[in-house]
């Protein structure tokens, strides 16, 4: 991340004190420890500590002791803003971001290159990106070259990777055995990542998939569960997963792995938290380049640039660089290749005119605009957008498909898990049912309350109904276990948890 990269966003003047909120799921007293109630004692301020304006306003300072001044600063306006709300913490990882750049101000002229001569002399493509002080050029930034190198560009695996390969004297092409392969490599050796070079080669496919689907349908995707010869596909809807590899395995095995007859519908939160999300990735757009109709994947709130940085609640930023390298620049590279990905992710789906399929939920804009002002969100950055009182209709509606969670009661209401974040109630759900003609909505984003199937069923109305779908997550962890939820096209819907198959929602009742 560079300095230039970072959106400005005034910080939260209001004093707060955030108290974790115990929320029930699968496992007695199980904590949510990102959701967060309220009041009193400290103020974040952005840029100098006790000084207001944005995180990005900071000018660059021209001597190491004012490097160092500024430093320590932001060190003291970091801690400021500790054991806060998920939502918030956004703002942490932007004062981590521009530490970062302080520091690489301050150390990397002084860096030498020996450590990376041998990846130099293996790829010169990469051979400029050597310290930490060259990830901040503008012209030759990771930003920037993620979009030009290609994944052969990459060094080749080593002799110690046992995993499928993808060059002579093999194959070196992505098919369903390469695919299977990763998939049997991953429950042998979950700790040996993907090698970057084939990894870059999946991003890279993904992103001009990615281009693609936006020139055609835009940020709301469409999926329909065409009959093939004999019987119509399946679709698994899949919540956040979180890095839990574990638990991609265990669905892949319960399920079946992705294929034209038996789809995949991943609604965001791959990133963050676990230490697999890598892997996870590897998996779902490896089966995504063997039959690009089996697998979609929309973005989650923790498909964000600044979450990711953030050591809390994010991780995954962290995650790519432990496995790639952070003094060769490859983990950097990487990540920027990712983060490519996150900015080409639909944030929504429709699944055969019926169900609408969304990450967080509605929106708190007016009657009849939902889906429009989803669909104006046609370019997209890595960073979901601020929630700020500046901020435009069509950004607020990208948020709320990001973060916004139901309540009981009526009407829009201030969401705890951080200012300016909504809760939407029963009434908005039957106005946008009523609008679009869908019968109904399935979200992810919550633990839900414990129940034998891991979905709870909130009805708005009587005719109408709005679907939550559990956050997938180790049961050994005190979460929930997995859940996902299969949409035939008989209209049949049935929630699988563990290894039960126990809600079926009546589709063609009404």
């Amino acid at each position: 991340p560079t300095q230039a990269s970072l959106r400005a966003q005034p910080v939260y003047a209001t004093p707060q004190r955030m108290v974790p909120v115990v929320t029930a799921s699968a496992n007695a007293g199980a904590q949510n420890s990102f959701g967060i109630l309220t009041t009193t004692s400290k103020r974040f301020v952005g840029g100098q500590v006790g000084a207001s304006g944005n995180f990005g306003s900071l000018a660059r300072p021209r001597s190491p002791s004012d490097e160092t001044r500024h430093l320590a600063e932001l060190g003291a306006a970091l801690n400021e803003l500790e054991h806060i709300d998920e939502s918030a913490l956004v703002g942490q990882a932007q004062l981590n971001s521009q530490m970062q750049s302080h520091l690489r101000n301050m150390i990397g002229s002084s860096l030498n290159c020996e450590s990376s001569c041998t990846l130099a002399s293996r790829s010169p493509a990469i051979s400029h990106l050597t310290t930490p002080h060259s990830w901040g050029a503008s012209a030759m930034s990771p930003k920037a070259r993620a979009g030009s190198l290609r994944g052969d560009e990459f060094p080749l695996p080593g002799p110690s990777y046992t995993g499928p390969r993808l060059e002579p004297p093999g194959d070196s092409t992505i098919d369903l055995n390469w695919a299977m392969g990763l998939v049997r490599h991953f429950q042998r050796n979950p700790h040996v990542p993907l090698p970057a070079r084939y990894l870059c080669r999946l991003l890279d496919e993904a992103e001009r998939s990615l281009d693609l689907h936006e020139e055609n349908e835009g940020p709301v995707q469409k999926v329909a569960l065409k009959p093939g010869v004999q019987a119509a596909p399946t679709l698994n809807i899949v919540g956040d997963t979180h890095g839990q590899l574990q638990d991609v395995l265990w669905i892949f095995y319960k399920m079946g792995v992705p294929s034209l007859m038996n789809r995949y519908l991943v609604n965001g939160d791959i990133c963050d938290r676990g230490q697999f999300a890598c892997e996870i990735w590897a998996l779902l757009l490896a089966f995504q380049c063997v039959h690009p109709e089996s697998v979609y994947i929309q973005r989650g709130n923790h498909e964000d640039r600044l979450l990711n940085m953030d050591p809390h609640c994010g991780g995954f930023f962290d995650e790519v660089l432990n496995k790639y390298g952070r003094e060769s620049g490859i983990g950097i590279l990487v990540y920027e290749k990712f983060a490519r990905i996150f900015a080409r992710l639909p944030l929504a789906a429709v699944v055969d005119e019926q169900i609408f399929v969304v990450h967080g939920g509605l929106s708190r804009n007016p009657a009849g605009g939902f889906l429009k002002l989803l669909g104006a969100n046609r370019t997209r950055t890595a960073e979901v957008p601020s929630s700020a009182a500046y901020a435009s209709a069509v950004e607020l509606a990208f948020v709320d498909a990001m973060w916004a969670d139901p309540q009981d009661g009526p009407r829009v209401a201030p969401n705890p898990r951080g200012p300016g974040l909504v809760l939407f109630g029963p009434d908005i759900t039957t106005r946008f049912l009523a609008e679009t003609g869908y019968r109904l909505v399935v979200r992810s984003h919550q633990v839900a309350a414990p129940t034998a199937t891991g979905v709870v069923v909130m009805r708005c109305c009587r005719r109408r109904q709005l679907g939550q779908l559990v956050v997938a997550r180790l049961a050994s962890e005190g979460w929930s276990s997995p859940c996902i939820l299969l949409v035939r096209r008989t209209r049949e819907l049935k929630a699988h948890r563990g290894m039960v198959a126990s809600l079926a929602v009546d589709m063609a009742a009404q």
